[in-house]
């Protein structure tokens, strides 16, 4: 693509992203189920958020294409073996003739119903469900004759509380199981260092969303967390110094990783105080399967 600015990449991207999605939804492979299919845009975020992004970030152009359970039999025959089959299917494209500025685009197709149970729970493999909550909220509709894509919106909304403490017990339990690799990493320069800060800076961030959404999205957006959510206000600063090439801000950021944590754990004291996974986190992975509700 042409160099532009970043104030002119993010409308324009956004702008091909829809028209793309539109094309792509009225060519003949879709017609035949085209009045009961949806088509949605998960990536950019709505227009008035793009440009707070990383021009890196609109590389790809994510959507989501949703069938009706009850039309596969006149979906593409390889897409309905796998729909039926209970998989979903990834397809990428590159630009088409028509938009050939347009960026890379992953659609991923499924089942209605499908779509419903990732949105409606959190499975034990929670990561992609989590993401997938948090970003159709931040859809954009492309085409949905049957407003399908209203009544999604709504269900990330609710969530059944034992499957969010799971959530957040697994994130509680990871960052800890981070920070003492980070505590026990003299090098501050090495990539271990590195990897280890941004594994660590990673799960403090979905935490931070977890706690106010319920849900967290793909790693480019996590940074985000630092202005829109409380938890990652309050510690904006110190991520800042772990993840800043300086020496001095990682060796700063090192020492204050306990008094990090000990301001997380107030925050989840609120809700969890008597849970053994908050109080015992280093020793929480080694429970036993039986135990791993307390």
């Amino acid at each position: 693509m042409t160099s532009v600015s970043s104030t002119e990449t993010t409308p324009i991207f956004f702008d091909v992203a829809l028209a793309w999605g539109k094309e792509f939804a009225q060519s003949a492979d879709w017609s035949d189920v085209a009045d009961r299919m949806s088509l949605v845009l998960l990536s950019p975020l709505i227009p008035s958020k793009i440009s707070q992004l990383d021009p890196t970030v609109l590389d790809i152009a994510a959507y989501w294409l949703i069938i009706d359970r009850n039309t596969l039999t006149w979906a593409p025959a390889e897409v309905a073996k796998e729909l039926k089959n209970g998989n979903a299917v990834v397809q990428q494209y590159g630009p088409s003739a028509a938009y050939p500025d347009a960026p890379d685009a992953h659609v991923t197709i499924l089942r209605d119903d499908a779509a419903e149970k990732i949105l409606n729970s959190i499975a034990s493999d929670h990561r992609q469900a989590l993401e997938a909550r948090w970003h159709i909220q931040r859809a954009t509709s492309i085409h949905d004759p049957l407003r399908r894509y209203d009544q999604l919106g709504k269900m990330p909304h609710s969530v059944d509380e034992a499957e969010l403490e799971r959530v957040i017990r697994t994130l509680w339990v990871s960052t800890h199981a981070s920070a003492r690799g980070l505590h026990l990493n003299r090098d501050i320069q090495s990539d271990s260092f590195s990897m280890t800060a941004g594994e660590l800076a990673a799960q403090l961030l979905r935490l931070s969303f977890v706690l106010e959404e319920t849900a967290y999205p793909t790693p480019p957006y996590l940074l985000q967390a630092l202005e829109t959510t409380h938890l990652g206000r309050r510690i904006g600063s110190w991520i800042s110094l772990l993840l800043s090439p300086d020496p001095i801000d990682r060796s700063q950021a090192q020492r204050s990783t306990e008094a990090t944590l000990k301001e997380v754990r107030s925050i989840l004291s609120i809700s969890y105080r008597t849970k053994q996974w908050l109080n015992s986190p280093a020793a929480f992975p080694y429970r036993t399967r039986a135990q791993s509700g307390d």
